[in-house]
């Protein structure tokens, strides 16, 4: 199923970079050898996330807003399409795609945390997560592994679920899931 990506992505002017910058390294365009989910454990394997029709490649870019660094990962059919990605979120254009994955740049390596609030029913807050995002350059490639924590369920604070409300939840947990992409550079951008 196909998402609307806007926020940071959309919102999100390219910088062009190189050196020792790793969010500079990383741009490029990658074809998707595998895409894995383990919803069991915190583990590599589990479903493919792959479909017979689906993306076959990954772009990714180093972007910034509000002088905040990101790694765009992005899906795209080919390398065509890739470059057309990049374009539509140069030009701030809303558009489809199939999945995605951002890095924001805290402290110069390529990983970068994240919490989801979950929703409410019945006064309490379901579903709520924290999760870690590291993207590793290989010899060859790409790799990327999420690492979902699962919240406990917690209050409602002030009416609603809060991220910081989630996070304490999950705090005391283990890692309950896992995303693992793999992916072999084609061309720069």
């Amino acid at each position: 199923m196909k998402t609307i990506t806007l926020a940071i992505v959309a919102l999100s002017s390219f910088l062009v970079g190189c050196g020792d910058d790793p969010m500079a390294d990383a741009e490029g365009i990658y074809f998707i050898d595998s895409h894995t989910e383990n919803l069991q454990a915190c583990t590599e394997g589990g479903e493919s996330l792959a479909e017979a029709d689906g993306p076959k490649y990954v772009v990714a870019r180093q972007s910034s807003a509000l002088g905040i660094s990101f790694l765009n990962m992005l899906a795209c059919d080919d390398p065509v399409d890739c470059r057309a990605v990049v374009a539509k979120v140069d030009a701030q254009e809303f558009f489809a795609i199939d999945f995605g994955y951002t890095i924001v740049d805290d402290n110069g390596d390529l990983e970068s945390g994240d919490t989801t609030s979950g929703f409410s029913s019945d006064g309490v807050c379901s579903g709520g997560s924290t999760g870690i995002t590291r993207a590793t350059l290989t010899d060859n490639g790409l790799a990327i592994v999420v690492e979902r924590i699962a919240a406990d369920d917690y209050p409602l604070e002030n009416g609603g679920c809060t991220t910081e409300g989630a996070a304490l939840a999950a705090a005391d947990n283990s890692c309950s899931s896992r995303i693992d992409l793999r992916a072999t550079f084609v061309e720069s951008l």
